[in-house]
């Protein structure tokens, strides 16, 4: 099918090939029961849930879909692919090699007295479920949980009558009030479930970070020193930590890049027997401390996890940006500069500066605004300003001459250069036109970056306008959205744009609503394709009851142990809708073709169908996970496929439960007579 193999393309075969090799267990253990093919269409109607789930995917913004794109049609050829082989080849193997059953027949007394005690008890548990089943739907409300930590502490209403007699009066004489405010953790604790422990763990993971992200064992040292130093001075600070590295025998070996008499780099990897011990993180800690011992220097140390440290002492990088967009660089730059005057006028923000997105290794330089009111109440002509400023600040090339018998460069340099400093210029008295006057009052002297690389991206320019802002995370997007719209609606003409930078509230939230639709619309897919199936609604809203089940699990896998949640968690909620109901589906199917040949009761019926299937079955799933451990080897330094194999394991090892314990309770077990038809 011209699928290129690949990081991702091989990953779908092995998330494939636990799938594939529950086909197979399904129709050996029929093939050599019944001697028929008539497994098919449940086997059919399973892969078509897990098929139809994953192509879900493909409803993903572009971003999202792009790494997964191959792990799709992979999975939906394998499976396809399993479907034949089930009926074909499966059948035809066991004609040539039979399998002989050993039944209960052969087994010791000791053994059908075991069996015969749990089918008892199993009876009257499942007798009893069924009569309480109220019960169990609370049981699973309780355990799933209720979202009451997302309610608002009150609910505001602009009209006075409904103020007092509307809903909203109830809700805040409730939610409102005191005595709730004061117990209101422990009604979330209560109510919240697997449910709340999992969105608090969330709320902060990188749901929306690129598939495939990586985060290896390595650590980065960034350093930066300030303007004015030579590269021999920054080459001893970095000297100094290459020496407390070499100390570390567990150290595979480091890499020093100098990139500028300011910037640096320095890479850690680590030998394979301490590479996934605790020793590059203890490292990491040491390193800090080192440091802050150094000083001199700003050092930004990273790598491991999503923790960086840094010892900010000079120009940190800002912590917010604007993006600008235009095809017109000149013209950009000079939007660029009225941004920026706009938001230095604002009370929390501070350092304003145009970069090009990028830590450059820009370099800053002294800018003087001139003041014309200044200038023409004087009558200092500008021109006389700059001349005695430049022959303040005088340092030019003068050419070369022959001395001692090779070419030297002469440099010619004020005197007063080196005293002449930012204080002189801002308080000492000079005369110019015969006017004593301060340097300084001509103008406002501010540093600003310069050398800015110019970045082209699809015939556009692009710069940014950072700056830090004090204050809560969510007040500085509010303001960047008001800069943005300002930008867009009253300066940026046709051709220019300002985005904001980041991911706004309502994009988020649409987001959210996509992904939340997504895992309903294979709900929906999994209940059209059971109903399609058993010709019933009953049975494919009892089977998907497993759905929530799973849920729970990936809601104690994530919530409970802390495991990181990306886009690899929202694709294992994804892939379990479709799988976790194979289970059902095999075990319901097994009771209509045991209902066919047997007039006992719903209950012996059902139970002689779940001893019948529950190994096979138990087996399926044992497959599935076992075929995702191979991602687990890497452990969390390959994110996506970490979290989506322990969210699909966490799912289809909780799934036991409600195959064993939830579906009998709510299983729609008719008379015998209601399967009778021809084949009977």
């Amino acid at each position: 099918f011209g699928i290129t193999l690949e990081l991702y393309s091989m990953a779908g075969i092995t998330v494939s090939l636990g799938i594939i090799i529950d086909t197979a267990i399904i129709m050996t253990d029929h093939f050599t029961y019944w001697h028929d093919r008539k497994i098919l269409l449940p086997l059919i109607g399973a892969l078509l849930t897990t098929i139809l789930a994953i192509s879900t995917i493909f409803l993903l913004p572009g971003s999202e879909k792009q790494n997964l794109t191959d792990v799709v049609w992979v999975v939906v050829i394998n499976l396809s692919l399993s479907v034949v082989i089930a009926v074909l080849f499966i059948p035809a193997l066991l004609d040539k090699m039979p399998l002989r059953r050993r039944g209960i027949v052969r087994s010791s007394i000791r053994h059908k007295r075991m069996l015969t005690r749990f089918s008892d008890g199993y009876r009257k548990y499942v007798g009893f479920g069924r009569k309480h089943r109220w019960a169990f739907i609370v049981l699973i409300i309780l355990v799933f949980g209720l979202p009451v930590h997302l309610l608002p502490s009150r609910v505001a209403v602009n009209d006075p009558v409904k103020a007092a007699h509307g809903p909203a009066r109830w809700y805040n004489t409730v939610i409102g009030s005191r005595w709730y405010t004061h117990h209101r953790k422990v009604f979330e604790t209560m109510l919240g479930g697997t449910f709340r422990p999992f969105a608090l763990h969330i709320r902060g993971s990188s749901l929306y970070n690129r598939a495939g992200a990586e985060t290896e064992r390595t650590l980065t040292l960034d350093a930066m020193m300030p303007d004015g130093v030579t590269i021999q001075q920054f080459d001893e600070v970095m000297r100094s930590m290459e020496q407390f590295l070499n100390q570390f025998d567990e150290i595979d070996e480091y890499t020093t890049e100098i990139s500028s008499p300011k910037n640096g780099r320095i890479g850690i990897t680590f030998k394979n027997y301490a590479a996934h011990t605790d020793f590059p993180e203890r490292l990491k800690q040491d390193i800090w401390v080192q440091a802050m011992y150094l000083g001199g220097a700003t050092w930004r140390i990273s790598g491991l996890d999503d923790e960086v440290l840094s010892n900010y002492m000079t120009e940190p990088y800002q912590s917010c940006q604007i993006p600008l967009w235009g095809y017109n660089y000149d013209l950009l730059y000079r939007y660029a500069s009225q941004l920026a005057d706009s938001l230095s006028l604002k009370g929390r923000i501070s350092n304003v500066e145009i970069t090009n997105g990028a830590r450059s290794n820009a370099a800053n330089e002294w800018f003087i605004t001139d003041d014309p009111e200044y200038i023409t109440s004087t009558g200092i002509r500008l021109s006389a300003y700059n001349a005695m400023l430049g022959e303040l600040l005088y340092d030019r090339s003068a050419g070369r001459v022959f001395a001692q018998g090779d070419m030297r460069p002469i440099r010619m340099v004020s005197s007063e250069k080196d005293n002449f400093d930012l204080w002189h210029i801002t308080n000492d008295l000079i005369e110019v036109d015969s006017v004593q006057t301060r340097l300084s009052d001509f103008g406002t002297i501010d540093k600003r970056k310069t050398g800015i690389n110019i970045v082209r991206n699809n015939h556009e320019y692009q710069l940014y306008v950072a700056f830090d802002f004090v204050g809560n995370p969510a007040l500085s997007m509010y303001i960047i959205q008001e800069a943005v719209d300002m930008m867009n609606r009253d300066v940026l003409p046709l051709g220019f744009r300002a985005e904001t930078g980041r991911e706004s509230g309502s994009d988020l939230l649409r987001r959210q609503r996509l992904h939340a639709g997504l895992i309903l619309l294979v709900v929906l897919i999994v209940f059209i394709t059971c109903a399609v199936l058993f010709n019933s609604l009953k049975i494919p809203l009892c089977i998907v009851l497993m759905i929530p089940i799973g849920l729970i699990g990936i809601f104690l896998t994530f919530g409970v142990f802390k495991l990181p949640f990306d886009l690899g968690g929202l694709a294992s909620i994804v892939m379990m809708c479709g799988i976790v109901v194979n289970a059902a589906i095999y075990l319901a199917s097994e009771y209509r073709t045991v209902s066919l040949h047997s007039r006992q009761s719903a209950v012996s019926r059902y139970l002689k169908a779940y001893n019948r299937k529950i190994v096979p079955t138990l087996l399926t799933i044992l497959s599935t996970v076992l075929g995702l451990l191979p991602f687990l080897f890497d452990g969390k330094g390959e994110e996506f496929w970490y979290s989506f194999a322990v969210g699909v394991m966490g799912s289809m090892l909780f799934s036991i439960i409600g195959l064993v314990m939830i579906l009998p309770v709510f299983m729609p077990l008719d008379s015998p007579e209601r399967h009778a038809g021809p084949d009977s």
